[in-house]
């Protein structure tokens, strides 16, 4: 009897360790996005006329920021945070391609998806191909959310230009919030929008 035991001892602490993880991660991200929302602002009439076509409105929090970032959060409701210095910095076209590919996040409800990600790794993390998964998860949704957008907009130019922007200047790490891409990713989404025949793993 000591086995079954062991695996019930194990599975339990597993599990405690899974639901303690999913509580954190999403209080961490809550504060942060909570405290980005202190610096939100009504949204420009440049933003407005890119998200109404998209069936965007009331989906997207416009924040004053001179980082160049955009992501989406929310488990429930998601919606997208972009600052003002991204949108500045780019064409409407580019915008256009961040926002899209934004919505396909949006859409697919990534955030969940990319926490309960995290969650299971964490609960498993004896086990490195859980870690592994879930790497090549998030690296999966970038991906697509990519490939969304220049199907959309019928062509891969807006996208790639948006990215080089971002990628030209400093990248804020939200480390601690997992609904959110780690800078890294930016530089390899390029590199597979420029060369689609790349694997999806990171």
């Amino acid at each position: 009897h000591a086995f079954p035991n062991t695996l019930v001892i194990t599975l339990s602490i597993a599990l405690l360790l899974g639901v303690l993880s999913f509580l954190i991660q999403l209080w961490k991200t809550q504060r942060l996005v909570k405290r980005l929302l202190t610096k939100r602002i009504n949204v420009s009439r440049k933003v407005k006329n890119i998200i109404f076509p998209l069936g965007l409105v009331n989906k997207v929090y416009l924040i004053e920021d001179t980082n160049l970032f955009s992501f989406c959060s929310g488990i429930f409701s998601p919606h997208i945070i972009i600052t003002t210095s991204l949108v500045c910095s780019l064409s409407n076209k580019e915008l256009e391609a961040v926002f899209l590919h934004e919505q396909a996040h949006l859409q697919s409800h990534d955030p969940f998806k990319i926490l309960l990600g995290k969650t299971v790794a964490s609960m498993f993390f004896f086990l490195p191909v859980f870690s592994e998964l879930n790497k090549n998860m998030v690296a999966t949704n970038e991906l697509i959310a990519d490939r969304f957008a220049i199907n959309t907009q019928e062509s891969s130019l807006f996208l790639r230009g948006a990215l080089k922007k971002i990628l030209s200047e400093p990248q804020v790490a939200f480390a601690t919030a997992p609904a959110i891409s780690n800078p890294v990713h930016l530089e390899i989404r390029i590199r597979h929008i420029v060369n689609p025949s790349l694997s999806n793993k990171l």
